[in-house]
């Protein structure tokens, strides 16, 4: 029996993380032998650098063993890909009581095979409630997402089972306008993320949405599966795209979005409580860094961290924040550990 310190007033509270290795040859092919018509050329849709695995996901594992102890289970989502954590885990976390398990594709698309392989996070992520023993209540993070302190259950669910949403409120007549303006890049629109959340917000009837910066989502099981019970077309456009398309949906927002009808939402603000990392637009910039590692050092409420791109940082950059992620968490990542991803 699990104690009770792990329980929540609603129940267990489970995590999930998708995870891909772009480096493998078998990945490669397989993406390879569906590019076409253009889209390999598409960096914001089939670009490596979305593929790309690093040493993200030990932090990611690493910070909910030891901030979030009260999670039952934490499930990561590939396509028949290992990240091999068992010896880094064994080595920093001989105590923990947290199950990993490897969750295939094939499995949260079982009955929907006819749409694998897919090589869109979005799709893969409308259909994470499918794990089988999942709990009601779960947080999902990409694998470049880490806590940067000890949370707990409250800080993603409140006492009486309300989802805990960290976003800001946006206009979408606002947003219509500035995106129509916007001049294309590369001879196309870019694909917004925030016109995703603006269409997925407008799906469920509303004039407003609310953006959720680069922090773990708290998400509920019976939400989703009801959303998609009654509004499959939501669900079967998203996952019928092998790669990203500007008529997807993002299943996060639409939980946030149909929480917040339900009176299940609670909204609080983002701000001191996360941080990102922009290592791509300050490739070899040894100066950003360290304002940004000390801005992280000083923020008295921080808890989430994110690293964008971090695969683009220049050698010292990423040996500085490996080093810096390390004695944040207190991990020993052995170089034979991530030489196996």
């Amino acid at each position: 029996m699990m104690p009770e310190s792990q329980h929540t007033s609603s129940g267990p509270i489970d995590a999930v993380i998708t995870w891909v290795n772009g480096d493998d040859p078998v990945f490669k092919a397989k993406k390879a032998a569906y590019l076409s018509g253009g889209i390999e050329k598409r960096l914001d849709i089939a670009g490596d650098n979305r593929y790309v695995a690093g040493k993200e996901i030990y932090w990611c594992v690493g910070s909910l063993l030891r901030y979030a102890p009260f999670l039952r289970n934490i499930f990561i989502v590939t396509d028949g890909q290992d990240p091999h954590l068992e010896g880094f885990v064994a080595e920093n976390f001989p105590q923990a009581s947290t199950k990993i398990t490897i969750v295939g594709h094939s499995v949260i698309f079982r009955g929907l095979e006819e749409y694998l392989p897919v090589f869109n996070s979005r799709a893969i992520e409308a259909l994470l409630w499918r794990i089988p023993g999942l709990s009601e209540n779960y947080i999902y993070l990409n694998d470049d997402f880490s806590l940067a302190a000890p949370v707990s259950e409250g800080d993603f669910f409140t006492e009486e089972g309300k989802i805990v949403m960290y976003s800001r409120k946006h206009n979408a007549l606002l947003f219509r306008i500035l995106h129509a303006i916007r001049p294309p890049r590369h001879g196309h629109r870019m694909e917004s993320h925030k016109a995703c959340v603006r269409r997925c917000y407008e799906a469920l009837g509303y004039r407003y949405f609310r953006i959720s910066p680069h922090v773990p989502k708290a998400q509920k099981v019976s939400i989703l599966r009801r959303l998609y019970d009654s509004r499959p077309e939501l669900f079967l456009k998203t996952i019928s795209c092998r790669f990203r398309h500007s008529s997807q949906y993002l299943a996060d927002v639409l939980c946030f979005a149909q929480a917040e009808k339900d009176g299940l939402l609670e909204v609080r603000s983002p701000k001191g409580r996360e941080i990102l990392f922009r290592t791509k637009s300050h490739h070899g910039d040894r100066s950003y860094l360290d304002k940004m590692m000390s801005r992280a050092d000083s923020m008295s409420e921080l808890k989430f961290l994110c690293f964008n791109s971090l695969n683009e940082a220049s050698a010292e950059q990423s040996a500085i924040i490996e080093e810096w992620m390390a004695s944040r968490l207190g991990l020993k990542i052995a170089q034979s550990h991530s030489d196996r991803l």
